[in-house]
């Protein structure tokens, strides 16, 4: 068998077996995109929503409860409430149920367009909360009417069931949300995990395979071709009798005999110069032979299949002309000796720019003299066209995160931060550069250091979540020193063996405030409820008394 065919048969066995590795990769990319596509368009989104569907109604009750607390307590002082408190209050509760609104219709959105087969649960949410803004309306029209009594406790329990009713709907939403991500980020891993056992059994079995068929070839060829070398030196040498004893038919049989007749000529004739001229015109990478002047003294045929140009127009021409204005001078090609793989960029014959892996080398005669360069490029475009979309690939989902109110912060397996969005600048004061790379204790309370990293080794190591996959209510410190509440969920997943944790964070404050507020005037109204129970109870006992002292003057008359 010849060697080319043997060649051409093991190239085409190991090229098999690397495109099925490329075709796994490729596919497993391909997965991974999609389940990471899925999440950020629609599950991290629609929980999101959720999120700020509780938050709206929250502020619903908030403002419902301060209204009432508002006419409750004007009513305990025998005072009127102004009817700018009561416009005020009643654009507050407006403000906060058309917020809600546009909150529902955002859920409403995600569910048509992504989760129809949870109406059922946007129905209960949608039903839940017209409930909680009925409840709210009458609860305020009564003590607008200044009804008092049963009637006004029996709503503001209604009102409370009502809005525990709705929250309870919200959280059902979020717990199938929540299983939904878990469920597609197993999905990925379990992707990724396959696509690498069958990347590394297939490349494995391509090495082995490359492995055998190359020590075949060698063990066929390297003898034959040692001969073949030493035959060569010693005709270069001046021993034109040398001659190779070599009896195969294959190429190096072919090579060989040759090589006999070559010695044989030698003296009359010398080397073709198609010979070689077919060499450089069979090569795939373009070739540019330039004299020291730097004109174009020799090109081969995929230099100009790649620069569009006929050989006439090329011969002659300075070599800058197959350069845009980044251009090597031949000058310091020359100075150099050997360049290889440098970036540069041909320019075509239609004006069209082409990146290619340049490579040069100083060719000499036998006393050293330069003789001129012979320049080698690789057309790169497709490996560019593969970096931009890489690159344009992140930036989306860089633009993403940072697109985001809220803040977003990932930290590694060792605590150290490695995102940190716009939205987690404006709350807690550092940028980007002040924090990357550092730990995250930089923003955590000194009293949660402990627990936090303790948590974090449990989860590492046992794999059983205590906050991930929960909203919780904790503790954050600014840069100015502050300690500010926030509302926390956090997300855990693991890519190539290691977890990245990352953490959507809301401030909270002045939502605690209002709470806060809101705590102490109902703990006022308690003061005064008592105050007034207690004189109603005195003034029922002194009618009493005075009924008792009528009937004995009564009786005493009739005696």
């Amino acid at each position: 068998m010849k060697i080319s065919t043997r060649l051409i048969l093991g190239y085409l066995l190991v090229g098999l077996l690397l495109g099925s590795v490329s075709y796994v990769g490729f596919s497993t990319i391909n997965t991974i995109k999609s389940g990471y596509h899925d999440v950020e368009e629609q599950t991290v989104p629609i929980i999101i929503a959720l999120h700020d569907l509780r938050f709206r109604s929250e502020r619903i009750a908030t403002v419902t409860s301060e209204f009432v607390f508002i006419i409750t307590e004007a009513e305990v002082e025998g005072k009127e409430v102004s009817a700018e408190e009561i416009a005020h209050e009643e654009l507050e509760l407006e403000l906060a149920k058309e917020r809600y609104n546009g909150a529902l219709k955002e859920y409403e959105d995600f569910v048509n367009r992504f989760f129809p087969e949870e109406k059922e649960l946007l129905e209960n949410i949608r039903s839940g909360g017209e409930e909680l803004q009925k409840a709210s309306a009458e609860l305020i029209t009564l003590k607008k009417q200044g009804v008092i009594g049963q009637k006004v406790l029996e709503k503001e329990e209604e009102f409370e069931e009502d809005q525990k009713a709705f929250l309870e709907a919200i959280d059902i939403a979020l717990a199938l949300e929540e299983e939904e991500f878990a469920e597609r980020r197993e999905n990925v891993e379990s992707v990724i995990h396959t696509g690498r056992i069958t990347i590394i059994i297939v490349g494995t079995l391509a090495v082995i395979i490359a492995l055998i068929n190359g020590v075949s070839i060698f063990q066929s060829v390297s003898k034959p071709i040692t001969k073949l070398r030493d035959a060569a030196l010693e005709i270069g040498r001046g021993r034109l009798d040398a001659r190779v004893d070599i009896k195969s038919k294959d190429e190096i049989g072919v090579l060989a005999g040759a090589l006999n007749q070559m010695a044989d000529d030698l003296s009359t004739s010398t080397v073709s110069k198609d010979y070689f001229n077919n060499i450089i015109q069979s090569m795939i990478d373009s070739l540019i032979v330039v004299d020291p002047g730097g004109s174009i003294k020799m090109v081969n045929q995929a230099s100009l299949n790649l620069l569009g140009y006929e050989e006439k127009e090329l011969i002659g021409k300075s070599f800058d002309v197959v350069f845009t204005e980044e251009k090597p001078s031949v000058d310091y090609l020359i100075k150099e000796g050997r360049v290889t793989n440098i970036e540069k960029t041909y320019l075509a014959k239609d004006g069209s720019r082409i990146p290619v892996s340049f490579s040069s080398s100083i060719i000499r005669a036998y006393d050293g003299a330069v003789q001129g360069l012979v320049c080698v490029a690789e057309d790169i475009t497709e490996r560019k066209q593969a970096e931009e979309a890489l690159r344009e690939s992140e930036e989306r989902h860089r633009s993403l995160v940072e697109s985001l109110t809220d803040a977003v912060i990932s930290i590694d397996e060792d605590l150290v931060i490695t995102l940190w969005n716009p939205g987690a600048e404006r709350i807690l004061g550092y940028s980007g550069a002040e924090v990357l790379g550092k730990s995250i204790e930089v923003v955590v309370p000194e009293k949660y250091w402990e627990s936090h990293e303790k948590g974090v080794k449990r989860f590492l190591k046992t794999g059983e979540p205590k906050v991930i996959g929960k909203t919780v209510e904790v503790e954050a410190k600014s840069k100015d020193g502050k300690i500010i509440p926030i509302e926390l969920s956090l997300s855990a997943i693991k890519l190539e063996g290691r977890y990245t944790f990352t953490g959507i964070i809301r401030n909270i404050t002045e939502r605690k405030k209002a709470e806060a507020e809101l705590d102490k005037r109902l703990e006022e109204l308690e003061r005064w409820h008592e105050v007034t129970v207690d004189r109603e109870v005195k003034m029922v006992e002194l009618k009493d008394r005075i009924e008792e002292l009528e009937e004995e003057i009564e009786r005493s008359k009739g005696k």
